[in-house]
């Protein structure tokens, strides 16, 4: 089987620096992303259709309805679903699905046990100061233990916190420190 990866959750951030990991490992293939719009035989098209040139490319296949929701399935779209998990070709395909995959409907379970996945579920209280502290990490600095009971008090004031929130919040007070990078400073 080619090289076809889900991703899938309700936090776009997590799902965006997945996307990034995935195509970063296909740094000189073009993309070529299509949606539901583009409709399922465009998509069937565009996967089986061989270059003369053997030129490769990353498909980016966003939202797609082979994810099927309880009360809300076009049958359309069975083909497209065969020939994903049937894919042999040599692109790389990256499906992402912007939501939670109910695991009770049989077809997803059979995408789950069949493709690769990875589940980007909204991050809460513990599990967010954790990716807080590992992106000041990633950006040079280290959050002091004052910092991170900060933060983590924040979290519990403002409840239901995005990451893309807290990675914009972050960047700006980013933008605003000068000098040294070793830690965040402690709070008054």
């Amino acid at each position: 089987m080619a090289h076809i990866q889900l991703i899938y959750g309700d936090e776009p951030q997590l799902i965006e620096e997945e996307k990034r990991k995935f195509l970063s490992a296909y740094p000189d293939l073009p993309v070529t992303v299509l949606d539901d719009e583009a409709g399922p035989q465009k998509i069937s098209e565009k996967l089986c259709e061989d270059s003369l040139f053997g030129d490769q490319k990353v498909f980016c296949l966003v939202n797609l309805p082979i994810i099927r929701k309880s009360g809300k399935n076009s049958d359309a779209w069975v083909p497209l679903y065969e020939l994903i998990m049937e894919y042999n070709g040599d692109n790389p395909i990256l499906l992402i699905y912007h939501d939670m995959i109910d695991k009770r409907i049989k077809q997803n379970k059979e995408i789950l046990d069949t493709i690769p996945n990875h589940q980007c579920k909204r991050l809460e209280g513990a599990d967010l100061v954790m990716w807080i502290r590992q992106y000041c990490t990633s950006n040079g600095f280290k959050m002091t233990p004052d910092a991170q009971e900060y933060v983590a008090h924040l979290i519990d004031l403002w409840q239901d916190v995005p990451v893309s929130f807290m990675r914009t919040e972050f960047d700006r007070y980013f933008l605003q420190i000068t000098g040294d990078k070793k830690s965040l400073p402690k709070n008054s």
